[in-house]
């Protein structure tokens, strides 16, 4: 299940965790894009396809 957040641990431990998939485009989505767009620019020349 995507997130990353095992809930059943969090459970255990009394962790309060929300399933909120993206979050991050919907409250910020300028920021979010830009950091989607550095990442994946950062990926490309990593690669060395740009």
């Amino acid at each position: 299940k995507p997130g990353g957040v095992d809930q059943g641990a969090a459970r255990q431990h009394e962790i309060k965790a929300i399933h909120a998939l993206s979050l991050p485009g919907k409250v910020a989505p300028y920021t979010a894009g830009r950091f989607m767009k550095q990442t994946i620019q950062h990926i490309l020349e990593e690669k060395e396809l740009i």
